[in-house]
C-alpha cells in the first residue's frame, strides 16, 4: 500500500503525520507483523512531527522498543 504526501502542492498539501494519523490502524497491524518504520529528511517541521504522531499513535514504550530492534530508523538533519 502506498500513500504519498506531497506538501509542497500548494493546493491541497499532504503531510506525512496527517497520513500517518488516518492510517493508523494499518500502521499498527504492519508493525504487529514485523514492519519497519524509515523516517528520513528535515529534522525541523517534518522529523519532529512525524515523531510526535507516531509517539501519540504507538506511545513512549512502543517507540523506544522499535527503535531499540532497529525497527524504527530516523535519518533527520
Amino acid at each position: 500500500k502506498l500513500r504519498c504526501a506531497f506538501s509542497q502542492d500548494s493546493q491541497y498539501p499532504k503531510y506525512v503525520q496527517h497520513i500517518l494519523l488516518n492510517e493508523q490502524a494499518q500502521l499498527k497491524l504492519w508493525l504487529e507483523n514485523g514492519a519497519a518504520i524509515y523516517v528520513c529528511g528535515c529534522l525541523a517541521g517534518m522529523g519532529e512531527s512525524v515523531h510526535q504522531t507516531l509517539l501519540d499513535i504507538l506511545g513512549e514504550e512502543a517507540l523506544e522498543s522499535l527503535q531499540q530492534q532497529e525497527r524504527y530508523i530516523r535519518d533527520v538533519y
